[in-house]
């Protein structure tokens, strides 16, 4: 009886750990067939392909972000010269304004003596004629 009763508890321990290996070792949704198993094998494929792809991607982003951080420092360096030569055209704008002025102020100066001059002339000349001398050329 001895060994019946063995085998049966043998029995009852191979069926209890048989159990608690399908209950925790695997999901009750997943079954094992020869399709599923190539089905995750894809899957894996096609995570790493997504990957590789993820990682040229990325090395493409890279390359990208240093091709427009190089144009910035090109515009930078362009607005720091246009800005140089347009601060050196101002300045330039400004002595012409001023040369400008200046000869404006000159040519009404010019314009004010030739008037005073003809005052002058006129006021002699009236002066001549009313104390009757002329003017020898």
């Amino acid at each position: 009886m001895e060994s019946s009763d063995g085998y049966s508890t043998d029995e009852k321990k191979r069926k209890a750990e048989e159990e608690a290996r399908t209950v925790f070792g695997t999901s009750k949704k997943t079954q094992r067939s020869p399709k599923l198993e190539r089905k995750d094998g894809d899957k894996l494929d096609q995570i790493l392909k997504l990957m590789t792809e993820m990682k040229s991607d990325q090395k493409l982003i890279k390359e990208e972000i240093h091709c427009i951080r190089t144009e910035q420092e090109e515009f930078k360096n362009e607005i720091k010269r246009l800005t140089g030569e347009n601060e050196e055209l101002r300045e330039a704008n400004e002595a012409i304004r001023k040369e400008n002025r200046k000869a404006e102020e000159e040519e009404e100066l010019r314009e004010a003596n030739e008037a005073i001059r003809k005052e002058n002339r006129k006021a002699e000349e009236e002066a001549r004629t009313v104390f009757g001398t002329s003017k020898k050329t």
